[in-house]
């Protein structure tokens, strides 16, 4: 009996991490830019009752910012690959010199995303009326509370 129980206690906690691996939020990268920015631009919809004009003028925005971020983040990766590759062949202060070039490349990927999204929050404001916008803020911030209890 206690085989049993232990047995399927241990399915259960197998099947619950099973699960937890598949959020959707978490394939986000695998779908198309399109898909993306229409699934950003729906959920703002709903968030902000945006009216059809304003719908197509946030898939747009919404488009340019998610190729923008993309753009950032292949740059970001193609340089860790490098750094990757020519840091087995590297002595120690090379390796040194490396991480700090790495570090520096990666400050500038920030603020070129950052650049990015102030871009869209300005297009936006332009956008979208006061109130919309407010909530969007607000929102925006909601989620990065949330993304940092995750």
């Amino acid at each position: 009996m206690k085989k049993i129980s232990l047995f399927l206690i241990s399915v259960m906690l197998l099947s619950g991490m099973a699960i937890a691996q598949n959020r959707p939020d978490k394939n986000r990268e695998n779908l198309s830019p399109e898909v993306r920015a229409e699934k950003m631009t729906e959920r703002m919809s709903k968030e902000l009752s945006l009216n059809d004009e304003q719908k197509q003028q946030v898939k747009e925005i919404n488009l340019v910012y998610i190729n923008e971020m993309r753009a950032g983040k292949k740059d970001q990766k193609q340089l860790h690959k490098a750094c990757v590759k020519s840091c087995d062949k590297m002595s120690e202060a090379g390796k040194v010199k490396m991480r700090r070039m790495d570090k520096a490349e990666i400050q500038k990927t920030h603020k070129f995303m950052n650049a990015a999204r102030e871009s869209r929050d300005l297009k936006l404001s332009q956008v979208l009326n006061k109130e919309q916008f407010a909530k969007y803020e607000q929102n925006r911030e909601e989620r990065k509370v949330q993304k940092k209890n995750d």
